[in-house]
């Protein structure tokens, strides 16, 4: 997988080879490569320095989700309804979680 700074803003930003940063076709193009060579997987790695504004986040997982995740999808996968949980675990001290009754998304 070689890529030239002139198309590929990770390599641009001294970021190693495949490491997806850039706009939804960039980052589709990026997978397909990874697919091509027999990836069946990837880590997700998004504001890890906690350095982004929680909307600018929100919105990178939303732009994520509507343009570059259908690309990867079949029709009848991106037909189908998707089932959101309505209960979050609450993970107490002991690390295990605990049933709870709160709202996914909720506050705390």
């Amino acid at each position: 997988m070689e890529a030239h700074p002139a198309d590929d803003p990770s390599v641009a930003k001294g970021l190693p080879e495949g490491v997806g940063i850039g706009d939804p076709d960039h980052l589709v193009r990026t997978i397909r490569k990874w697919d091509d060579v027999g990836v069946t997987g990837i880590n997700f790695l998004l504001n890890a320095m906690e350095m982004i504004p929680q909307e600018q986040v929100l919105d990178s997982l939303r732009l994520f989700a509507t343009e570059v995740i259908p690309q990867f999808q079949t029709p009848a996968e991106r037909a189908a309804r998707v089932q959101a949980p309505t209960t979050v675990p609450d993970i107490g001290a002991s690390g295990s979680p605990a049933p709870s009754t709160m709202p996914a998304g909720a506050n705390r």
